[in-house]
């Protein structure tokens, strides 16, 4: 950055890795703007939050991303709220790697639980069960 120039050996920085440290910035900024009540600060990185996930429509957020944000925010906050309407808009959508599966079970609890609120106020999909997953008895043939 203070150089104006790129380090010459940058591959692999479209990878996952690199998108999870642009969405921490990003968290991180919005939280200082908001620890400090730099209201226009805050303002402005929300909305580069906003653009940064409609260009990855597909994304969901990084559970570090999550976890910072609750950890760092009041309750009622636009992002976290944001966050909780991005998991369940596009859940599933992504591949997660290893390593963020080992970093679901650190998600807060307040996340979850408005997850599954918000899961359940939708309440426009049926959920279908698929009896032949589930064999029991003498009939299992």
């Amino acid at each position: 950055m203070y150089t104006n120039r790129l380090p010459p050996n940058h591959q692999g920085w479209h990878e996952s890795r690199a998108h999870e440290a642009v969405e921490q910035a990003m968290m991180q900024c919005y939280t200082l703007g908001d620890r400090y009540q730099a209201l226009v600060f805050k303002g402005a990185v929300f909305h580069e939050i906003l653009q940064y996930f409609n260009k990855r429509s597909y994304n969901t957020p990084y559970c570090r991303t999550v976890v910072h944000a609750f950890e760092n925010l009041p309750q009622g906050d636009p992002v976290t709220d944001l966050l909780v309407e991005l998991q369940c808009g596009r859940f599933g959508c992504s591949e997660m790697s290893a390593e963020e599966k080992q970093d679901l079970s650190k998600l807060p609890q307040q996340f979850l639980m408005r997850v599954m609120i918000l899961y359940s106020s939708k309440g426009t999909r049926k959920w279908g069960i698929d009896e032949s997953k589930y064999k029991i008895g003498p009939n299992e043939a």
